[in-house]
């Protein structure tokens, strides 16, 4: 496309825009001109495809700890709860059944070491699991010490679909599963995420990197 120097009113084709440039010089003047929308689209595009070109890191997420299992983290809190009003009572109460009190003082004890151990293990389970996505690939990574890691590249992704139960529609958590055309049905080739957060928005993202 050619366009005309708004300084010396001669027609000239641009060449070699960078990426997003929106002005050009006259070849015959040296006067900026500003290019028509036409070519800053086309140089818009070139950007783009120039980062895209680039993998870069969408998101990155863990699987949901207490909106998966609500019933479980209702229990520990009680424990807890229970646990310290008991060891509260064991320290505090002054009375003749000093036995009594020990064994709640006790309990109280044993209560509060299980639910923090019992978080302490919930929580390093959260940590070694994570899923990630970049404008190339889905990456799902587990281990702490040591490390599994499975990938599925978008454009080889066969299917993608989500489970959930009712409950999962209430909380907002699913299945994430990618099947990859790469893998000819192997399951390990596949990659499973249970207890993902807002898994519709995630499978959005990767069906733009996709092509769809």
């Amino acid at each position: 496309m050619f366009i005309e120097c708004d300084n010396c009113s001669k027609t000239f084709e641009p060449s070699g825009l960078a990426p997003g440039a929106d002005r050009t010089a006259c070849p015959h003047c040296g006067d900026i001109n500003r290019l028509p929308s036409s070519q800053q689209s086309a140089a818009t595009t070139s950007r783009r495809k120039t980062q895209d070109a680039q993998e870069r890191q969408l998101l990155q997420l863990r699987r949901a700890m207490f909106r998966a299992r609500p019933v479980a983290f209702s229990l520990m809190i009680l424990l807890l709860v229970f646990s310290i009003a008991a060891g509260i009572y064991g320290i505090a109460a002054d009375d003749e059944a000093s036995w009594l009190r020990d064994v709640v003082g006790y309990l109280g004890v044993f209560g509060i070491l299980g639910g923090v151990i019992w978080w302490g293990v919930w929580y390093l389970g959260h940590l070694s699991e994570s899923v990630k996505v970049t404008t190339h690939r889905t990456m799902h990574r587990k281990g702490l010490l040591s490390r599994h890691t499975n990938e599925v590249l978008h454009s080889h992704v066969r299917n993608l679909r989500i489970e959930q139960s009712f409950f999962q529609r209430i909380t907002g958590i699913g299945r994430i599963v990618l099947d990859s055309s790469a893998g000819g049905g192997d399951p390990t080739a596949e990659i499973s995420v249970p207890d993902v957060p807002q898994p519709f928005e995630v499978k959005k993202i990767i069906d733009q990197h996709r092509g769809l």
